[in-house]
Parts: C-alpha cells; sequence; structure tokens
C-alpha cells in the first residue's frame, strides 16, 4: 500500500513542473512566419513536385529562395527550394542563382544549382558555369556537366579542362 501512496506522490509532483518543449529559433520562426505551409511541403519525407504559383500563391520564387538560405533543418528543405527555385524560376532569379555558385557559404544550394543546370536557358547555364569554374564549386562543376544538354556548357567545360 505504502509503494502505490508513493507513485501516486511521484507522479503527481511529476505533472505539476511545467514542460519543457522544443523553442524554435529566432530564425526559425522568422521563416515560419513567411510561409509555414510551403515549408512543410519540403520538409515532407515524399517526394514531392516543385510548387506552382497556381496553388501557392504569388511571391513564390522569393519564398522559396527564403526558405533555401534560412531553414535548416532538415538539412533537404533547402535543397529541395534551391532545386525547384533552379528549374522554374531561374530566369526571374539569377541573382541568387549566382550568389549560391559563387559563394562559398552557400555551396550546398551551389550544387543544386549546377545539377540542374539542364532546366535553365544556355545563356544562363553559361554564365552560372564560368562562375562555378572560378570558385569553390570547380571540381564539381567539372564532373557534373560532361555530359551537360548545353553544348556551350559542354565546350567550356572541355576548354577549361585542357588548360
Amino acid at each position: 500500500m505504502r509503494w502505490i501512496a508513493l507513485i501516486l506522490l511521484v507522479s503527481s509532483c511529476h505533472c505539476r513542473q511545467p514542460k519543457r518543449g522544443y523553442e524554435p529559433s529566432v530564425l526559425e520562426e522568422q521563416t515560419q512566419d513567411a510561409s509555414p505551409t510551403l515549408t512543410q511541403y519540403f520538409s515532407s519525407h515524399d517526394d514531392r513536385d516543385c510548387p506552382s504559383a497556381n496553388r501557392w500563391g504569388e511571391g513564390l520564387a522569393e519564398q522559396m529562395v527564403q526558405i533555401a538560405q534560412t531553414v535548416q533543418m532538415p538539412p533537404w528543405v533547402g535543397i529541395r527550394a534551391a532545386t525547384c527555385v533552379t528549374q522554374a524560376y531561374g530566369d526571374q532569379q539569377k541573382e541568387a542563382l549566382a550568389r549560391w555558385v559563387s559563394e562559398r557559404q552557400w555551396a550546398g544550394l551551389g550544387r543544386a544549382v549546377i545539377l540542374e543546370l539542364s532546366q535553365v536557358e544556355e545563356a544562363l547555364a553559361l554564365q552560372l558555369v564560368e562562375m562555378a569554374l572560378v570558385g569553390h564549386l570547380e571540381e564539381f562543376a567539372i564532373r557534373h556537366l560532361e555530359q551537360s544538354v548545353h553544348e556551350k556548357v559542354r565546350t567550356r567545360i572541355i576548354q577549361h579542362r585542357t588548360r
């Protein structure tokens, strides 16, 4: 009988203590405020298509750029967002793509851009390749763009290799 009383006493004391749960960082709160459902969409473990402006509304490209640059967990969220920006809005988000390819702090996003260069116009692809070849993504670009769908990109990679 004493054991039952002791168990009830301990369990009732434990329930009265405030529970400490996960507290999002300021950066995560800002991102969640900006587009919580879009962040959740990219967080899914399911293999999903890129979101469309018809369903997600105006400013989708800017929201995806923000998500790519701010959401750190789960790690695939930023990569998925950068991939979708490259595939669907590469011509509108040239500055973001150039930043991701040229600046070391965005190396993961830059790699995602390079892997999706077949989805952008050849002129933009060539500009991004030029940036990659003089920066930290040189070896990655050479390795992954030898078989590019863009003839000028393939030619530039061959020229760079033979230097």
